[in-house]
């Protein structure tokens, strides 16, 4: 690679993990949730006892509105420093 790469700390790509909640099939057969979410991390989840880290997990009690605010929100407005 070339003098052109970014440092990690001018990276402005975000990786974000949305777990989504069950749906109303997933519910009426008992299914459980197999995204374990460790505590005081935002960043973190594991499933089938591996660990996943990303710049952000979105787990599945947030609502819809605060996955665009965090996730889509600044771009949409052109400010990506936030993003």
């Amino acid at each position: 690679m070339g003098d052109n790469v970014n440092s990690a700390d001018e990276c402005t790509i975000k990786v974000m993990c949305r777990v989504r909640p069950h749906n109303a099939s997933e519910e009426k057969i008992g299914s459980k949730m197999i995204f374990k979410f460790p505590p005081k991390t935002e960043d973190t989840c594991t499933l089938a006892g591996r660990v996943y880290q990303f710049d952000k997990v979105l787990q599945p009690n947030i609502t819809q509105e605060a996955v665009y605010n965090i996730t889509a929100a600044a771009i949409v407005k052109g400010n990506r420093a936030d993003a």
